[in-house]
């Protein structure tokens, strides 16, 4: 409860911290809860690839394609809540699949660091679910 979209022309977007945190995100909405303040991004999760641009071997635009029905079939939920820790230094995944996501489009964009962060935050002592299995495999 309280979450309401964040309006561009707010202080939130003039924040270079949070600019560097959407810079991955381009298809994101910024949600900011009015009762406490917190920010998160609604984050969609479909397939995508890279894009293929002439004269520019390392660009880092994403193709995204929502009507995959390889990646309908094995992840269940079509978008990610990723809330923004207070520092606004980093976002906090809501679950191993989300962070694996997050590791996945990262190294895409070819952001290492920020990737490696997401994975040395994945631990589990569970079987993975086909979900997460399915987001692991994407780094293979």
């Amino acid at each position: 409860p309280g979450w309401r979209v964040a309006l561009p022309k707010t202080e939130i977007f003039n924040d270079q911290r949070t600019i560097k945190l959407l810079d991955p995100w381009e298809q994101c909405i910024v949600l900011r809860n009015v009762t406490t303040s917190e920010l998160a991004f609604f984050v969609p999760n479909h397939d995508f690839a890279r894009m293929d641009v002439e004269g520019d071997p390392f660009n880092r635009l994403l193709l995204f394609d929502r009507g995959s029905v390889q990646w309908m079939e094995s992840v269940p939920s079509p978008f990610y809540l990723m809330l923004v820790h207070t520092s606004r230094e980093f976002l906090v995944a809501p679950s191993l699949a989300a962070s694996l996501y997050a590791a996945v489009i990262f190294t895409a964009r070819q952001r290492y660091a920020e990737a490696f962060r997401y994975v040395e935050s994945c631990c589990v002592d569970t079987p993975f679910t086909i979900e997460e299995r399915f987001m692991l495999s994407l780094m293979a």
